[in-house]
């Protein structure tokens, strides 16, 4: 009788392609659930994604200047911007914003993403990781790929992370010799959704290693896989082309990122620690979410790899039921792998294995590229990076950390091999590949980038679209006749709802306007080295600083006690009013007129408006 369950319970259930293709598609719709259900009442993520990829994508959709040359001025955001800084028009992303309302266009860009992912990761494994005659195919196959799909990717680039495993999949096969049409094809539509700079500049770099290595290796020229990298790269120098234009052949302005220096500060301590980090958690854009799940197995599969027989039942239960309870208690995994030397010793024992035991090399070699990877990222932020970067430009204006993004693929890599790895040595591995799911499940629900409602930072709270209405309605005039700055909150709202602004966020504007602005807030800096270190050794965020930038988010009874802007500056960058998430006090309005307070029932912004004083010699 139990041997009938059980055999039903793994057969019918836990190892059923249907049944498994049943769940992974409710746990996607589940996870995604917030956006389709609540709409514009869902949380979306703030950072590097409403402050800036949706007033950029709607600003050069309002202005009708998509297809205008890279020298034409579109006005609305820092007094006026070559189109060159509003990016590609042959992106996918920004035609959804085209064709749709902003939040729809993102929640078919999260679908998309997320779909993408799923399906990418598994035509890799089932190709290339995950043996068709394995016993647990079925429930490795949908548990990893379910796996990478629930990772938080970085919206704003598209397709430049889920689509990884597709291109990792038609670039294997043009280099087995087993490509068909659907592979060429794939590799000429990815450029159109996905980002060179952020992403596939390293995988092509990555691409081209291997092919260097199979021609040291063979002595002759793989053609095809040649032709691959090629075309590729052509079709991102295509989509890529005023980039591509402006950096080689004519330059429409010196940008602010020749000033970079701030990122580039780490002693030889910091730089570890950075790269540390970044093994275990990914980056900031890319959280892989390793250190709690996939690092703790990862290390399980490690220590079996040192047996050379299949272990008794009563261990195999102990050491499942021991990673379980290390997973519960994830401050303990932090502890241990974050300890200065666990990452070193890791390196020490896994290139010990790589030699000693060939037929894991994969599973090894994989851990070592990880470690390779964040290594890297770790090294760009070293001060001798960027002492360098003063001769060698590229190396301060490119951010080459971003290498660090290719790390998702590769841990789901090790986790499907490690799975593998681990079904011959203990018993009961399907209960520790389902219990791996369903702690990744959870843990991806509770963090995802987007979440129910009644949460201050709501897509439509963010953007208060009906609060500015009343703002310009109030003022009256054409909004393209004056020029708003924000304190307390993102230039990306008052941009997004067609006001005109001084301040902004973008990766590329004119180094001279910079400096220009840098004269509003010169004397706010000079008490806050934080915002100091940030503006003059960064720049992209081109805000007010006084009050905080961000910050007063989380104060909504502060005053702002101090204004040190000036006021000259301000008003000849064409500067003519200056909007306040917070009441100003009273002795601060020197060079401001109190205009109005406006509130709506919609949003937790209140928006105090203020009219720079002209008559005390702001002309």
């Amino acid at each position: 009788m139990i041997e009938s369950l059980s055999h039903f319970f793994y057969h019918q259930i836990v190892n059923s392609p249907r049944v498994l293709f049943l769940f992974s598609l409710t746990a996607l719709l589940i996870y995604m659930f917030p956006l389709y259900y609540y709409g514009e009442g869902a949380q979306v993520q703030i950072f590097d994604n409403l402050d800036i990829v949706f007033p950029l994508y709607k600003i050069l959709i309002s202005s009708g200047l998509i297809f205008a040359p890279s020298e034409t001025i579109v006005p609305n955001l820092m007094g006026g911007l070559p189109r060159l800084v509003y990016g590609s028009e042959l992106n996918v992303y920004l035609w959804l914003f085209y064709f749709f309302q902003p939040f729809i266009a993102f929640t078919i860009n999260e679908t998309l993403i997320h779909i993408s992912a799923f399906v990418g990761m598994f035509v890799l494994l089932n190709r290339y990781y995950v043996p068709s005659h394995h016993r647990y195919r079925w429930l490795i196959l949908y548990s990893i790929s379910l796996m990478f799909a629930l990772l938080p990717f970085y919206t704003g680039a598209g397709l430049s992370v889920p689509s990884l495993p597709l291109a990792v999949y038609t670039f294997l096969n043009i280099r087995k010799g087993i490509s068909r049409w659907h592979d060429w094809l794939i590799i000429i539509l990815i450029p159109f959704y996905s980002s060179l700079i952020l992403v596939y500049f390293f995988f092509l770099l990555v691409m081209s290693g291997l092919f260097l290595i199979d021609f040291i290796r063979k002595r002759k020229i793989n053609f095809p896989f040649l032709l691959a990298l090629i075309v590729m790269s052509l079709v991102f120098v295509i989509v890529e082309y005023r980039l591509f234009y402006d950096t080689f052949f004519q330059h429409l302005f010196v940008s602010h990122r020749k000033e970079f220096s701030s990122v580039q500060t780490y002693t030889l301590l910091e730089t570890y620690r950075s790269a540390h980090q970044v093994f275990l958690n990914g980056t900031v854009d890319m959280d892989t979410r390793a250190s709690v799940v996939l690092i703790p197995f990862m290390l399980l599969v490690l220590l079996t790899t040192f047996m050379k027989k299949q272990l008794s039942w009563y261990i195999s239960f102990t050491l499942i039921g021991l990673y379980f309870l290390w997973c519960s208690w994830p401050e303990y995994v932090q502890y241990i792998t974050g300890n200065k030397f666990a990452i070193p010793a890791l390196a020490v024992i896994v290139m010990i294995r790589f030699v000693q035991e060939r037929r894991y090399k994969l599973f090894f070699g994989a851990i070592l590229l990880q470690i390779f990877f964040a290594s890297w990222y770790g090294l760009w932020f070293y001060k001798g990076t960027g002492e360098l970067g003063n001769t060698i430009s590229i190396l301060k204006e490119f951010n080459f950390a971003r290498i660090a993004l290719l790390q998702p693929v590769v841990w789901f890599i090790i986790s499907a091999v490690g799975m593998i790895i681990i079904s011959r040595k203990i018993y009961f591995a399907p209960v520790l590949i389902v219990g791996m799911l369903l702690i990744h499940i959870y843990m991806a629900i509770q963090v995802r980038e987007f979440s129910s409602p009644n949460s201050p930072f709501s897509f439509r709270a963010y953007f208060a679209e009906d609060l500015f209405s009343k703002v310009k309605q109030y003022i009256k005039t054409d909004p393209s006749t004056y020029r708003v700055g924000c304190i307390g909150f993102e230039p990306a709202i008052a941009a997004y709802n067609g006001l005109y602004t001084i301040d902004g966020y973008v990766t590329m504007y004119p180094l001279e306007y910079k400096h220009r602005f840098h004269k509003i807030i010169e004397k706010t800096l000079v008490e806050d080295k934080g915002n100091n270190n940030l503006f003059l050794g960064w720049g992209s965020k081109c805000y007010l600083f006084d009050g905080g930038e961000s910050s007063l988010y989380f104060r909504p009874n502060t005053t702002i006690k101090k204004i040190t802007l000036n006021f000259d500056a301000y008003y000849a960058l064409g500067g003519r009013y200056l909007l306040s998430s917070h009441r100003i006090e009273q002795s601060q309005l020197k060079n401001l007129i109190f205009m109005k307070e406006f509130v709506d029932e919609k949003t937790f912004w209140k928006i105090f408006l203020y009219k720079v004083n002209t008559e005390n010699g702001n002309k």
